[in-house]
C-alpha cells in the first residue's frame, strides 16, 4: 500500500520524517477497512499509546521533522500484515493523525517556522478485493 502527504497549501509545513503505520506522538497513519455493509472491520493490534515522557514539545523535536514545500508530496510503500481474513470486497481508507499537540505548543501553532502539520486527514476510499 502506498500512503503519503501532499502539501496543497501555499506555505511550507513541517511533517514527520518517519511516516509510520501507527498512532505515535509524531503522527502516523491508520488504515481502515470497511465491508460491504459499510461497517468498519475490527482488526486487532492497530493502536499504540505513547508514554508521557515521549510527548515532548514540537519545538524540542524538530530534528524529527522536515519542511514539505507547497506542491510537493512525501510518502512510502508498506506491506499490510493485518488485513481482513474474510474474502470479499472492501473499501480502504488511510487516515493521517497529526503529531500530538501539547498545551505548550498551542500558543506557537502556525507561528514562524513551527508549522507542524496538525489534525486528521483522510484519503478517498479505495476498493480492494480479498481473495
Amino acid at each position: 500500500m502506498n500512503f503519503g502527504l501532499e502539501n496543497v497549501g501555499s506555505v511550507a509545513v513541517l511533517v514527520p520524517k518517519y511516516l509510520q503505520l501507527v498512532d505515535s506522538p509524531y503522527g502516523g497513519f491508520d488504515v481502515e477497512f470497511i465491508d460491504s455493509n459499510d461497517s468498519k472491520v475490527d482488526l486487532p493490534g492497530r493502536s499504540w499509546s505513547a508514554p508521557p515522557n515521549l510527548l515532548r514539545s514540537a519545538n524540542e523535536r524538530k530534528e524529527d521533522f522536515f519542511l514539505l514545500e507547497p506542491g510537493y508530496s512525501y510518502g512510502r510503500t508498506v506491506v499490510l500484515s493485518n488485513v481482513p481474513k474474510k474474502r470479499g470486497i472492501y473499501k480502504v481508507v488511510a487516515r493521517f493523525n497529526g503529531p500530538s499537540m501539547l498545551r505548550s505548543d498551542r500558543t506557537e501553532e502556525g507561528a514562524g517556522p513551527d508549522r507542524v502539520v496538525r489534525g486528521t486527514y483522510e484519503s478517498n476510499p479505495q476498493v480492494v478485493t480479498v481473495k
